[in-house]
């Protein structure tokens, strides 16, 4: 069985985590590589001369270099931007990402299945789109990290998963939103994010860590949890908060405008991780893990909580729960009052930390152990051989 993958590929962006680790787990499982095909993505630029220095420099940004590399720039849709530049950006996309799905198809069309990681930019909706109009030859696997502002807009458009022979999501919920926008019920299947289980160092927890990576503007509740840490540091209860993740130009500083409104800026830390591992040890020296999400899968920071038993404070949107599976705090999406009180509870009960940081790393080893997660993934590739012989 030959298979190939087609990811982002950047260091330290949570698809390329999950992707890498994924791929490893698969990997060994079948006792068969996986040949992985990248492109440039709008994950190292804001503007037109980094993309372009990007084309000699993307090598270093790669996650590992055994990789099918092609160079081709994209640039994102930036609705602030004058209208010069959106008019040019849109020119460009319409002719860069055909030939991206293009050379998507030709990469892979010698492989017995090939699975498309959904994420953002280059590796989304608009490149996915004529890369299973491409590729005639090959099983197609989509995994959705997450959606375009078209596919949000005009859900219909959505039906193009059918052209897939499968299609991955990470929950219930996103399941029933594609079978709602007329994807084939039978193509779909739920495997979680995985995570890699990591038991607690014995070390002292303190504060709270939210992965606040782009898009965060009105999407990841930070402009409801600001407000709640405000409520507790009135009260005496100063709870410092770290945020990490990568973030589009403007959005750190939307956030910064908040914190300074609300007057918490003493209590915010912006991290810097460099490695996994730096990660995961800040996981570990947290009090709980916030993902006060409105409008974006809160898989990748649940399993990160779980698996280094960090209690988790989630919101019940977005199939979130689904993750926290009872042994974390779920409180009313956007609820300033339910996150206080959430937040206040953990931060005055050692108790309560202790119990729930065990439940979170008991969870995380029977669900979301990412061997667990890798056979979930081999069996739908199989299913999908199984049916073409038929």
């Amino acid at each position: 069985m030959k298979i190939a993958y087609i990811a982002c590929w950047c260091k330290m962006r949570i698809y390329a985590i999950q992707t890498s680790h994924l791929k490893e787990n698969i990997e060994k499982q079948l006792e068969n590589k996986i040949k992985l095909i990248t492109s440039n993505c709008g994950c190292f630029y804001s503007n037109f001369k980094d993309a372009f220095t990007s084309l000699s420099n993307y090598e270093n940004l790669l996650t590992d270099t055994d990789v099918s590399f092609f160079k081709l720039p994209h640039f994102r849709y930036h609705a602030q931007k004058s209208l010069a530049s959106r008019l040019m950006r849109l020119a460009y996309r319409g002719l860069s990402e055909p030939l991206r799905g293009y050379y998507f198809a030709k990469h892979t069309k010698e492989f017995d299945i090939v699975h498309f990681h959904q994420s953002a930019d280059a590796f989304g909706y608009h490149a996915l789109k004529y890369f299973l109009k491409f590729n005639n030859t090959s099983k197609k696997i989509v995994t959705i990290h997450s959606f375009s502002e078209t596919q949000k807009e005009k859900p219909e458009v959505n039906s193009l998963y059918n052209l897939a022979d499968a299609v991955i999501t990470n929950t219930e919920y996103l399941k029933e939103k594609l079978t709602g926008w007329g994807v084939n019920e039978k193509k779909v299947h739920v495997v979680p994010y995985g995570s890699i289980i990591t038991p607690p160092q014995n070390k002292p927890r303190s504060g709270a860590i939210m992965f606040a990576g782009s898009p965060l503007i009105n999407v990841k509740g930070f402009e409801y949890l600001a407000p709640a840490l405000k409520t507790l540091k009135d009260e005496g209860k100063q709870i410092q908060l770290k945020l990490h993740g990568y973030y589009m130009p403007g959005h750190q500083e939307w956030a910064q405008e908040i914190a300074k409104k609300e007057g918490i800026e003493d209590l915010i830390t912006w991290l810097y991780c460099s490695s996994e591992d730096e990660l995961i040890d800040a996981y570990q020296g947290s009090m709980c893990s916030v993902i006060p999400y409105t409008d974006y899968s809160g898989a990748f920071p649940a399993t990160m909580a779980l698996a280094t038993g960090t209690p988790v404070i989630a919101s019940d949107l977005m199939g979130i729960p689904e993750y926290v599976n009872g042994n974390g705090m779920v409180v009313k999406g956007r609820s300033v009052d339910e996150l206080s009180a959430a937040l206040r509870k953990i931060y005055t009960d050692d108790t309560l930390q202790t119990t729930m940081s065990q439940n979170a790393l008991k969870t995380a080893q029977e669900m979301y152990n990412f061997s667990i997660i890798a056979r979930k993934t081999t069996d739908i590739y199989k299913n999908v051989c199984m049916l073409s012989r038929r």
